[in-house]
């Protein structure tokens, strides 16, 4: 009888171990911007020079398609993360007219769950803008409401001097 791990053992080890390692290549930065579908800026200062290049070259594309993905890329790059200054109602803007020069391109889940989020931030920055005039307002009153107890207050303390004197 041989002493020792069995071959059979060690081959079966092997397999079973094998099984549980999961290689996986991961996809080129190119790959994965297509992917994804997004349009990647690497410095800030960039984002507004390609917005401009990118409106002024609009009147050289001729098929709406081209001009679709000028949209859609201009869109991306209002919002962009990196922009130091986003844009979110100029890009709904962009999206929509992406969607509309492109309708069947554009009816993806990503372009249309973006275009939700797109109005669903614009919207919320007008309910943000409609709340900070309101508290202002409210600053305000409650300013006035201030002054106003103040002046009652002295007149209270005007009063019930006179009243001392009366008596």
């Amino acid at each position: 009888m041989k002493k020792g791990i069995p071959f059979h053992f060690v081959l079966m080890a092997l397999l079973v171990l094998g099984g549980c390692f999961h290689f996986q290549s991961r996809p080129s930065d190119s790959q994965q911007s297509a992917k994804s579908g997004l349009y990647d800026i690497a410095v800030p200062d960039d984002i507004e020079k390609e917005i401009e290049s990118l409106s002024a070259g609009m009147i050289v594309y001729s098929t709406d398609q081209e001009r679709a993905q000028v949209h859609l890329k201009m869109a991306l790059l209002y919002s962009h993360y990196k922009n130091p200054a986003p844009d979110y109602s100029r890009a709904l803007e962009e999206m929509s007219t992406y969607t509309d020069l492109d309708p069947g391109g554009a009816m993806t889940n990503e372009i249309l769950q973006f275009k939700q989020y797109l109005a669903t931030i614009t919207a919320m920055q007008k309910d943000k803008k409609k709340l900070e005039s309101a508290v202002i307002q409210l600053r305000q009153d409650v300013d006035e409401m201030k002054e106003s107890i103040e002046k009652l207050k002295s007149l209270d303390v005007m009063m019930e001097e006179k009243r001392r004197k009366v008596k």
